[in-house]
């Protein structure tokens, strides 16, 4: 596959929705429902659209982006390439998808695998050495509007992903517990898995918390050695990796974000103000295998 095997699109819509937190189980409120509500005295015709689906990546990665009015945004694959791996495969409607991400704004939880998450467009370009796909929603709840942003660069297995949080309102906002990077990758069975901290140099447990000195956590497959390296850009530290392999047996859960306790982040949006968070990047790789060992493909991209 070369480059970005996506059709361009541009889809309007009328309203938008509300996100969440997995830090505070969201999925205790999937139940709740907005559907035909309005915002702004704006028409919500989230009901008469279908789902969209996107797919980003190159030669080495592929990651399948997937909109669906009753489910909200979420990652439906992630596929290393040079080895034919899908690290997520979302193809039952019973399966229940990651938050693909989350903050509190104003002290209310808002996630992207969401009901209450409204559409508004979706757009790609080409980067100097890559491709960038652009996803905005819309909150029903509150005047916000939140681009989710990948990347793919030549030549690297990697999706580099983002967002910008913008204050469409009048009023001052404040952002707390913001999770850039909310999946669910499954290699296999989660007692063959292993995982390493600390820039990949120290063996740990399945369930773990990574902070300052965890720029880049390895987990791969004792099996296969294949694997997928986190890479957080939050700076110093306000940097949090959350990595759950212990209470699901067939998936890993991951969340890359900004500190909650011992340096908690916040920050505030005045009215037309934007933020823009730190970037995080999944990147594949197979231990052992010549230049898709993490040694070559780690320096490389970073």
């Amino acid at each position: 596959m070369n480059g970005l095997q996506l059709s361009r699109r541009r889809m309007l819509l009328g309203t938008g929705v509300s996100l969440a937190s997995r830090a505070f189980d969201p999925f205790a409120d999937a139940a709740m429902t907005d559907v035909g509500s309005q915002s702004g005295g704006g028409t919500n015709d989230s009901a008469q659209i279908s789902a969209s689906s996107w797919t980003i990546g190159n030669d080495q990665v592929e990651r399948r982006i997937r909109y669906d009015p009753s489910r909200g945004l979420f990652t439906e694959g992630l596929t290393d390439l040079n080895t034919g791996t899908r690290l997520i495969h979302t193809g039952d409607a019973d399966d229940k998808p990651s938050p693909e991400f989350s903050f509190v704004c104003d002290g209310q939880h808002y996630w992207g695998s969401s009901s209450r998450l409204v559409l508004v467009s979706a757009d790609e370009w080409k980067l100097p050495k890559g491709r960038q796909l652009t996803i905005l929603l819309r909150s029903t709840k509150i005047p916000l509007e939140v681009n989710v942003c990948y990347a793919v660069y030549d030549g690297h297995p990697a999706v580099r992903k983002w967002l910008t949080i913008r204050n469409t309102g009048s009023a001052t906002m404040l952002l707390t517990h913001l999770n850039i990077e909310a999946i669910a990758p499954s290699f296999g069975p989660s007692h063959e898995m292993f995982l390493n901290a600390q820039y990949g140099s120290v063996p740990r447990e399945m369930f773990y918390t990574g902070r300052s000195e965890d720029a880049g956590l390895l987990i791969s497959d004792g099996r296969t050695g294949g694997g997928l390296a986190i890479l957080s850009e939050v700076p110093g530290y306000m940097k949090r990796t959350e990595i759950d392999g212990f209470y699901d047996p067939e998936r890993i859960h991951i969340d890359v974000l900004y500190d909650t306790d011992l340096m908690p982040f916040s920050r505030l949006l005045v009215p037309g103000e934007s933020f823009k968070t730190a970037a995080v990047s999944l990147l594949m790789y197979r231990n052992g295998d010549r230049f898709n060992d993490p040694q070559w493909v780690l320096p490389s991209f970073t």
